[in-house]
């Protein structure tokens, strides 16, 4: 297993159709690996390296050897379980709510909290992800994701360029998160383009 100290990495796993599809990111202070050295298991996902990072790798033994001679880690390796399974359980709560924007904006909001850095603009995700792989995470098509990117950025909450996304207005991603922004997905919006020489594409 690896402690990634720093930099991220994208977390995927193949569906049963064959596609390769990204799950879930970890970045510097998480854990890789770990759930399979407790348990023996076979490895669910792949972890490939989304930036130059600095990882401590431990065998299973190190590993666990270690958890015994420091009771408080153990409560620390539990506390990041705990996260998981409450990200995991927003994620199948919010998979069945129709509007793709909330999806985003829940999203969005979750990896800034994780990998944001602060730029003239806003808050940007130190992760670069394209708009495909941001629709696999939250279980969309890349097209719907692309019209709720277009819908953030009318509102102002968010900036977009090619594998970059910029948190302009918490405050109202925030809302479109929680579910307070009654405008209808079908309501007709100004188009918005994404900044940076050449836009965003999405791949």
């Amino acid at each position: 297993m690896f402690l990634l100290l720093s930099g991220f990495a994208k977390i995927t796993g193949n569906t049963v159709d064959g596609r390769n599809i990204l799950l879930d990111v970890r970045v510097g202070g998480e854990l890789v690996g770990e759930i399979g050295a407790l348990n023996d298991g076979m490895r669910a996902a792949t972890v490939t390296a989304a930036s130059h990072v600095l990882t401590r790798s431990l065998t299973q033994a190190e590993f666990l050897g270690y958890l015994d001679e420091h009771p408080a880690v153990w409560r620390e390796v539990a506390r990041t379980f705990s996260i998981k399974m409450r990200l995991l359980t927003q994620y199948r709560l919010t998979a069945n709510v129709r509007s793709v924007r909330i999806r985003l904006a829940q999203s969005l909001l979750g990896l800034a909290d994780r990998c944001g850095e602060s730029s003239p603009n806003g808050e940007r995700l130190g992760l670069p992800l394209t708009h495909d792989e941001i629709a696999e995470m939250i279980g969309s098509s890349q097209p719907d994701v692309q019209r709720a990117f277009a819908y953030l950025r009318n509102k102002g909450a968010v900036q977009t360029a090619y594998r970059t996304q910029v948190i302009t207005d918490r405050q109202v991603l925030q809302r479109i998160a929680d579910m307070a922004d009654t405008e209808p997905d079908s309501v007709r919006q100004r188009y918005i383009p994404p900044y940076g020489k050449g836009g965003d594409s999405g791949i």
